[in-house]
């Protein structure tokens, strides 16, 4: 079941085109362009795949079952890495379509197959070269370290949220967009009512 959205991001139509920054506001550090962040995760997944392939597991001692199951695994974890590459080379195809035309994104869950650094520091390059280019959109995330990106670009970026209720075992929501970030959690709840010992 997906869990509840966590942060909604707008972009707006005025970019950070030939503007200087807010009164009070710096400008971000240096951050590596997006160019440089898909060869990394290039670089990454090739890696990735080449060490997965090298298990031969067919070889290894120890029974038939252990060995599908290793194999399963090992599958698995080729296809994470496939499905993630996949993810970015399509951010990539919305980044190059906004460089030539107006563009509204809708981003679901973005970056979810990488950990929360690269998930952030990805995302900012990304909205970063999006605001830019003039696209305006919605960036759905569970993770709120997204949600201070709108201190990045504050005229640009709004937090919004959804809110939940868990009564009787059963999530329900009323589909109202809300300021800010969310200040509810269910996952925890969700987990305990299906017996997990989660505190």
């Amino acid at each position: 079941m997906k869990k509840v959205l966590a942060a909604v991001l707008i972009c707006s139509m005025s970019c950070l085109q030939g503007q200087a920054p807010a009164p009070g506001t710096t400008k971000p550090a240096s951050a590596p362009s997006l160019n440089e962040i898909i060869s990394q995760l290039q670089q990454t997944n090739q890696s990735a795949i080449t060490n997965i392939s090298r298990l031969r597991i067919e070889k290894w001692k120890t029974d038939n079952d252990q060995k599908q199951q290793m194999q399963h695994v090992a599958d698995s974890l080729q296809k994470g890495i496939s499905h993630f590459y996949a993810e970015i080379k399509r951010l990539r195809q919305v980044v190059d379509l906004s460089s030539t035309e107006p563009t509204l994104f809708l981003l679901d869950e973005v970056l979810q197959g990488t950990n929360s650094h690269d998930r952030r520091v990805g995302t900012e390059g990304v909205l970063r070269t999006l605001v830019r280019n003039g696209a305006i959109g919605l960036v759905t995330t569970h993770d709120l370290a997204l949600t201070s990106l709108d201190q990045v670009f504050p005229a640009e970026v709004r937090n919004v949220h959804f809110q939940e209720r868990f009564e009787d075992d059963r999530l329900s929501f009323d589909y109202q967009l809300r300021p800010g970030v969310v200040t509810t959690s269910n996952g925890i709840e969700l987990m305990k009512s299906i017996g997990l010992d989660v505190s």
